[in-house]
């Protein structure tokens, strides 16, 4: 008698929508060290940026970008962070090659799920959490785009 194989799961991550709390989340950055959502909130939030793999040559552009206007984003009193798909190893890796390293942390989102959470799977962009860790504002950001405009961003940012 033929019989189906029992296939193994596991459960799928909340969504976030626009208006709804982000589920506490951690992973390891480009140190290794865990980080949490609570511990990435600035005074006003955080900006979580969402992005595939590192050494991609326009998540490169996207990364120095940032680099560039992080203290935008920090001087509303948000914190910066970026969510990738490598290892921790990787992002490592990236971060000492760094002429400059950037000034927020690279986080290794190696199983997908934070990206499965804000609906971020195989895209880039960005996503606003306020200081209580609701969706604000999401950006998702074409692959011939390097992010939304600052003014957009800082827009959004002074108004909440």
């Amino acid at each position: 008698m033929f019989q189906m194989p029992k296939l193994a799961t596991r459960e799928m991550p909340r969504l976030v929508h626009l208006a709804q709390a982000a589920p506490e989340f951690s992973v390891r950055d480009h140190a290794g060290k865990t980080q949490t959502l609570s511990n990435m909130m600035g005074m006003n939030g955080v900006v979580l940026g969402f992005l595939g793999e590192i050494w991609n040559p326009i998540n490169i552009q996207r990364i120095i970008w940032l680099q560039k206007h992080a203290h935008s984003i920090h001087r509303n009193g948000y914190k910066l962070a970026l969510v990738t798909r490598d290892q921790p190893q990787v992002l490592y890796g990236y971060y000492v090659s760094s002429l400059t390293p950037p000034p927020f942390p690279l986080l290794a989102d190696e199983s997908g799920d934070v990206h499965a959470q804000f609906e971020m799977a195989g895209r880039s962009g960005m996503v606003v959490l306020d200081r209580s860790k609701i969706a604000r504002h999401k950006w998702e950001v074409p692959a011939d785009r390097i992010w939304p405009r600052l003014s957009d961003i800082t827009g959004i940012l002074e108004t909440m």
